[in-house]
């Protein structure tokens, strides 16, 4: 009689990485870059101001709120999506400013294709002075991401440090982010005042 050995299949480690596609809106629509695939795991910062009054918050449709804030005549989402067929090169509807508005997406893929996303560490604040800064442990599982995000009201705020490996900005606000595929540290995601008032909003992303 022959006996077969059940081996159990090596586990696939998985990695994230940057596609440095990335777009930015200075409208209350953004597109995503044609280039995105399904699977894909997009982020998006939506910066909104006004004359007066305070802006509506908007998530997009089909997006998956991480931080929603208002304050004084401005307002701050942050969301994010695991894209389907159909949604590169389409376009997303924000919040829409009377005064302005300012979007960054950026885009991240998973090898294999990643199968979710949990959300940990969220912070998120706004203040008329400087806001206080938000620190995101490191975490012992892998691959994850650090994003942060800020905004002003009346200048673009500045990062207090460079806690980051990568970063944009458009209009008042900047982006930044770090990719973990091991050896996680924690982060000190923290900005400087911007003057009349200032958003401040972080998030650790890990894929699984």
């Amino acid at each position: 009689m022959l006996h077969h050995r059940l081996r159990a299949a090596p586990r696939v480690s998985k990695t994230l990485a940057f596609t440095t596609l990335y777009a930015t809106s200075a409208a209350s629509t953004i597109t995503i870059p044609a280039a995105a695939q399904a699977g894909d795991l997009a982020v998006l910062y939506d910066l909104a101001r006004n004359n007066s009054g305070t802006p509506t918050l908007v998530t997009p449709s089909g997006w998956t709120t991480l931080s929603d804030l208002t304050g004084g005549t401005g307002a701050a989402v942050l969301s994010y999506k695991i894209l389907v067929a159909g949604d590169p090169g389409g376009t997303v509807t924000g919040m829409d400013g009377t005064s302005a508005d300012a979007k960054s997406l950026v885009v991240f893929r998973a090898t294999p294709p990643l199968a979710g996303v949990t959300v940990l560490e969220p912070g998120e604040e706004y203040t008329a002075g400087n806001p206080t800064a938000q620190t995101l442990a490191a975490q012992s599982a892998y691959p994850y991401v650090v994003y942060g995000g800020c905004g002003g009201l009346s200048a673009p705020p500045t990062w207090a440090s460079a806690w980051y490996s990568n970063t944009g900005s458009t209009g008042y606000q900047r982006y930044a982010f770090q990719i973990f595929n091991a050896s996680g540290e924690s982060r000190s995601v923290d900005c400087n005042d911007s003057g009349t008032g200032t958003f401040l909003q972080s998030c650790v992303l890990m894929v699984t």
